[in-house]
């Protein structure tokens, strides 16, 4: 991954990351279709991602290895997400079999649900299990449960097998509310 012969540079947070537009364009159809079907003029692509996350995909797509050792379950799920979005599929793959070996818990249940919420049936199960038998402890969890995602929120209160006490559900959502300013829970917990 050095600079030498780098013939684009891809910008995060700007800084200047030197790449190669024949490596990306041959480990990732978005990169591919990016500066080679749309002819991206120019030797500079900005990328609306984390630097990290960034990193380890980028060293995967030059050397085809991944050091999980180095990375954190959170920064693990990041690099899942950008991996999913440039549609690097031998990386997916890698990391949602590691994925498939964690422990659910309350600080990373809605991160899981998130990343995994259109592919890995076997874990989404695991999480909804972690939810229903812990009801309580993820209401609980007021710092988790208010980086839920939206469609979770939703999918909780949807739930027969999600039982804990209403008031404390209500204060989950109403906290969760406060803490996500730019959804709307009000028209979405009428219909139910």
């Amino acid at each position: 991954m050095s600079a030498h012969l780098s013939d684009i540079a891809i910008i995060i947070d700007d800084e200047r990351i030197p790449c190669h537009k024949t490596i990306l364009a041959a480990t990732s159809p978005f990169f591919e279709k990016c500066l080679f079907v749309e002819k991206h003029v120019g030797d500079e692509l900005n990328l609306e991602t984390s630097k990290q996350p960034f990193l380890a995909a980028l060293k995967f797509m030059y050397t085809g290895e991944v050091e999980f050792d180095n990375i954190d379950e959170d920064r693990l799920i990041d690099v899942f997400l950008l991996s999913q979005s440039l549609q690097i599929k031998p990386l997916v793959y890698l990391i949602e079999h590691r994925l498939n070996g964690i422990e659910i818990s309350t600080k990373n249940v809605g991160k899981i649900y998130a990343a995994l919420s259109a592919n890995n049936s076997t874990l989404l199960n695991k999480c909804w299990q972690f939810i229903e038998h812990n009801s309580e402890s993820v209401i609980a969890d007021a710092d988790s449960f208010s980086k839920f995602s939206y469609d979770l929120i939703l999918e909780i209160v949807k739930r027969d097998t999600f039982f804990a006490a209403e008031i404390d559900i209500f204060k989950a959502l109403v906290e969760w509310q406060m803490n996500n300013d730019n959804a709307d829970l009000t028209e979405s917990l009428l219909t139910l």
